[in-house]
């Protein structure tokens, strides 16, 4: 603001100024005074006390001073009051004037700004549009360099690979006139001694059929060719005999004796076994479902003895329940052909051979004069939802799907799975009976128990153990006790044991029992079913993790 006035503004500016520095000089000098004076009357008045007449000379003398110096002072201040109001409203009023005129300046510069800043804009505007079209442009130029870039990699590649080409075949063509020269050669090299031996043996022959013509002359050479004549035609008759009647019989012993590659295990039911004592198949049913498997058995049973149609099971349930002894027990108990196949086992051939293998298995089980029972375990590995297998998968499938689809007098299936939801429909379609094998309750698990110490713990001496006086029989007196067998089953119940794992208790015991002087004692039977049931928790655990 002061830069904008005039000189005569910025004259009478600095004479206020100077007046009211005066002003302000005066005010400053009348407070010191005042302050003198009062320290004089201070000391006034301590002398009173003293010297009371020279004290109140004294103070008249002050009285006076001040009076003199107050009148001193109004005047001065009055005077330069005057002055200075005076020259205060002429400044006030010149400044009041240019503020208005600067306030009219400022606001036409600010017109002109905003005008200016307006235009500006409009230039940047119309210059980042002209920047966004250069842009544009750069990049739609880059794309086409790209492209031609790309066309030209793309055609350099194709080049390359039809030189390529021409290089394998030209390659190829002369190794074929190589190969056609030394053919040519060797043909030639070939028919020249071939040539050779047929003019050599041609003469042999005739030299044979010369001595041949010579032997069978005459009476006696007549004779000698009905006797040759006789003998060649019982040696081709016995030839021919011998050649088609072997590979009949060899087909029929490999009907009769050998089970198809298909089948890991084949137990064979014949007459005679009625004759001798066989091992029964040990199993605990469930009581749960007791009645519905026996129910299952004896149907079984009557259909095969009877010539029935068979239909088809599945078993499913946790590992190690029974199944694969249940499906025994069911083809011993109705005299039939047992047939054991893995899931997996059909991975191992190509589809081609997998459906070769499908048609001589069923081929060989419909020979089966008894009826054969085919197990497959671990089914859902094999039969799963054709939604989630391959096409080559799906063609073996449909195989045995081809084969299971109409009713049957010769065989019956039976499936064992641990989860059968993963089965495919059209299988389902065909299984008749379906049946889920529960976990064993405590009293199934005793009676395990039982049958497991007596098969694996009670072995008879032997001979050399008798004769050299060795210790052949555990002591497993501990478990003869029929409260620590109802304990152990308790609590095997409790942590879901089942048939695999009683085994596997009962085995491990005794490996122990040889290790600690072939005696089962208490502390020894809480480490291993300690261990067991810790190795339950574990898998029980990792089986909750994977169906999640």
């Amino acid at each position: 603001l002061i830069e904008k006035l005039s000189d005569q503004q910025l004259q009478g500016l600095y004479q206020s100024a100077a007046l009211y520095n005066q002003a302000a000089q005066n005010l400053k000098e009348a407070t010191r005074e005042k302050d003198v004076t009062k320290d004089y009357e201070d000391q006034v008045r301590k002398m009173s006390k003293a010297e009371p007449d020279k004290t109140k000379n004294a103070l008249k003398e002050v009285e006076a001073r001040k009076e003199k110096e107050r009148q001193k002072v109004q005047k001065k201040f009055l005077g330069e009051e005057a002055l200075t109001d005076q020259e205060k409203r002429k400044v006030d009023r010149e400044l009041q004037q240019q503020i208005k005129g600067l306030q009219q300046r400022t606001n036409a510069k600010l017109r002109e700004h905003a005008k200016y800043d307006k235009e500006n804009q409009i230039a940047q505007q119309k210059e980042l549009r002209a920047v966004a079209q250069k842009l544009r442009e750069v990049e739609r130029a880059q794309q086409r360099e790209f492209a031609q870039k790309k066309e030209l990699v793309s055609h350099k590649v194709q080049e390359q690979a039809r030189l390529e080409q021409e290089m394998a075949d030209f390659h190829h063509e002369q190794k074929l006139k190589k190969f056609e020269s030394f053919r040519e050669d060797t043909l030639a090299h070939v028919l020249a001694i071939e040539k050779e031996k047929q003019e050599g043996e041609t003469a042999l022959f005739r030299t044979k059929m010369d001595g041949m013509k010579n032997f069978f002359s005459g009476n006696e050479g007549k004779k000698r060719l009905t006797t040759l004549f006789g003998f060649a035609a019982a040696t081709i008759g016995v030839m021919y005999a011998f050649r088609v009647a072997a590979p009949l019989t060899f087909h029929w012993m490999k009907q009769k004796m050998f089970a198809p590659k298909l089948v890991s295990r084949a137990v064979r039911q014949h007459p005679w076994n009625q004759f001798f004592k066989k091992d029964e198949v040990a199993i605990i049913i469930p009581e749960t479902v007791r009645s519905k498997m026996q129910g299952i058995i004896e149907a079984t049973r009557n259909t095969a003895s009877r010539g029935g149609i068979f239909g088809h099971v599945m078993l499913h349930g946790s590992p190690g329940t029974g199944k694969t002894l249940f499906a025994e027990k069911l083809a011993q108990d109705a005299n039939m052909d047992f047939l054991m196949l893995s899931g997996p086992s059909f991975d191992q051939f190509e589809p081609k051979d997998a459906i070769v293998e499908i048609n001589n298995l069923f081929e060989w089980v419909k020979k089966s004069k008894r009826g054969a029972l085919i197990f497959i375990d671990e089914a859902d590995s094999f039969l799963e939802d054709r939604d989630s297998l391959s096409p080559t998968r799906i063609r073996v499938l449909n195989e045995f799907i081809y084969h299971t689809g109409t009713e049957s007098r010769d065989f019956m299936v039976v499936f064992e799975t641990n989860r059968p939801w993963v089965i495919d429909p059209a299988v389902l379609s065909r299984i008749s009976r379906s049946i889920e094998f529960p976990n064993p309750a405590a009293d199934d698990i005793a009676s395990m128990l039982k049958t497991k110490v007596k098969n694996v713990l009670e072995r008879k001496q032997t001979f050399v153990q008798r004769l050299f006086g060795l210790r052949g029989q555990i002591d497993y007196s501990l478990l003869k006790d029929e409260a620590c067998i109802k304990n152990l089953a308790s609590t095997f119940a409790n942590e879901k044991f089942v048939g695999r794992d009683i085994t596997n208790f009962v085995i491990l015991l005794a490996q122990a029992a040889y290790a600690c002087d072939m005696k089962i004692t208490k502390k020894l039977l809480d480490e291993i079913s300690d261990e067991q049931i810790q190795k339950k928790r574990r898998e029980l655990a990792l089986l909750g993790d994977l169906s999640t």
